[in-house]
């Protein structure tokens, strides 16, 4: 039976996620102790005797042959600029965001070069993702009354779920990447008609004209019915409008 061995105690969850991440990219898996009982009461650190990070006894030597190589490079516990690696993040979940819309609008996988920005295994992982993307957003509903009905009167399934054939992931990633089509659609030389002002975006908000379907909806269900369309919106005049000031 394999036992696990203290190799690292810090009352830094940060230094602990981080050298967790460290090891298991060089295939060591590592477990943490008490990181729960710490996130939730932080004064509690000194007590419980820190957050420990645990490794099978097998790859105790590995581990710390690897920790001596990281302490020589960039210490452990030099203090991190956190500032910097989120905007890089950021950053880097725009561009990944930006090379998964060519490769839908292109509709294939296969003649997407390696970028500089991404090793070898994340662009292969994109790939792999990509390809399930693309398969989902070409996949049709196969129409079936009798598992139609089936689904509307088994109150243990639901009606919903048939409509929704893609998988919940698809439609994350979906929206994600319709949200960045509308955040690079607004250029930096547009403004807010009403105030003049630069901060707007563009997406759902409740419009003031109303118009018939609205309010037939709003007669169905016996109460006011706001129209929400897709506008832009000012957040500093709160106002939204269809069509911004160059």
């Amino acid at each position: 039976m394999n036992s696990l061995k203290t190799i690292f105690i810090s009352n830094n969850l940060i230094e602990c996620y981080t050298l967790k991440g460290r090891l298991e990219t060089d295939g060591i898996n590592c477990f943490l102790f008490d990181e729960h009982i710490i996130s939730v009461h932080p004064f509690r650190a000194v007590t419980v005797g820190g957050v420990k990070v645990k490794v099978l006894n097998q790859h105790y030597k590995t581990a710390k042959i690897i920790m001596q190589i990281i302490n020589q490079e960039q210490p452990i516990h030099n203090e991190l600029d956190f500032v910097s690696v989120f905007y890089d993040s950021i950053e880097k979940q725009n561009q990944l965001l930006k090379l998964k819309s060519k490769i839908i609008a292109i509709g294939n996988t296969d003649s997407i070069i390696k970028p500089e920005w991404l090793n070898i295994y994340e662009f292969n992982e994109l790939i792999k993702e990509m390809k399930i993307f693309l398969k989902q957003k070409n996949k049709k509903m196969d129409f079936s009354w009798e598992q139609f009905w089936f689904e509307l009167f088994d109150f243990d399934r639901s009606i919903f779920s048939y409509f929704r054939f893609r998988t919940n992931e698809y439609y994350l990633e979906n929206d994600l990447i319709s949200k960045l089509k509308e955040k690079e659609s607004i250029s930096s030389d547009s403004f807010c008609p009403n105030c003049n002002s630069a901060n707007i975006n563009y997406g759902f908000a409740f419009d003031c004209k109303l118009d018939l379907p609205y309010l037939l909806l709003s007669l169905i269900f016996y109460s006011p019915f706001p129209p929400f369309r897709k506008n832009y919106f000012c957040f500093d005049c709160r106002k939204s409008f269809k069509n911004p000031q160059k």
